[in-house]
């Protein structure tokens, strides 16, 4: 396993020919009812993280989890 030492909980792990990226989606997030500034929900150092894991992947198959669903903002 991979762990980033920093306060976020985030790692990946292989399985035969699939990498899983698990992402920690609460320590970042920004406040629901912000109505100013940028929002966030995986911060920087998670998302370049992430980017870095995926470019260095060898799996065939790579799945991105966390803990929430995402949707776009246009399906309401």
């Amino acid at each position: 396993m991979d762990m980033i030492k920093i306060k976020v909980v985030f790692t990946k792990f292989e399985w035969s020919d699939v990498e899983f990226f698990l992402l920690d989606n609460r320590y970042y997030k920004s406040p629901n009812n912000r109505v100013t500034g940028e929002k966030t929900l995986l911060g920087k150092e998670q998302i370049n993280w992430l980017i870095d894991s995926l470019v260095n992947s060898k799996a065939t198959f790579k799945i991105i989890a966390m803990g929430v669903q995402v949707l776009n903002p246009c399906c309401k």
